[in-house]
């Protein structure tokens, strides 16, 4: 009886093991990604304008499409790298 509660308690120990290590993985995974508010942010810091919406992240490329309103009334999307933060046409 002895053995099958040894034998019971290393798959649940195996199992905690388990989680933890896909926990740490995707918390890994978040780590310096922008969330869509950062990357609105930087585009408001890098033209001065006003942030109409922003689509994507992870899901597309690892960038977020950003539509602005410029000071000059025009309107552009930019790309922002989730990784880096950086913005571009």
């Amino acid at each position: 009886m002895k053995a099958k509660y040894l034998i019971i308690g290393r798959i649940i120990a195996l199992l905690l093991i388990g989680q933890l290590v896909v926990a740490t993985a995707q918390a890994e995974s978040k780590q310096g990604s922008l969330s869509s508010d950062q990357a609105a942010s930087a585009v408001r810091s890098a033209t001065g304008g006003k942030v109409l919406g922003v689509r994507g992240g992870k899901r597309n490329g690892g960038s977020y499409s950003v539509r602005v309103l410029l000071p000059d009334g025009r309107v552009r999307n930019l790309r922002v790298d989730a990784q880096t933060g950086r913005v571009s046409d």
